[in-house]
């Protein structure tokens, strides 16, 4: 954080191979920003319509659990 004087600004997602999450949204992103952690996942985005887009997207990803990681992340990006 004291390396970036833009931290704030920054929205920044990390997933392990463990399936472990981290995730930051700053606190001046642009409105509406913010991000939904799941068990192995994350469901993030910034300039959207609100909160309901990413709880969208996060639906979707764990409706889809029987279906391959890339159709997972393709529902979701749709739902969103």
């Amino acid at each position: 954080r004291g390396a970036d004087p833009d931290f704030d600004f920054r929205q920044v997602a990390i997933i392990d191979r463990r399936g472990d999450v981290v995730c930051h949204t700053g606190t001046r992103t642009r409105p509406w920003s913010g991000h939904s952690v799941g068990d192995g996942f994350v469901a993030l985005g910034n300039v959207l319509k609100g909160e309901a887009v990413v709880a969208a997207m996060a639906d979707a990803y764990r409706a889809s659990e029987t279906h391959g990681f890339a159709e997972r992340i393709m529902r979701a990006l749709e739902a969103g």
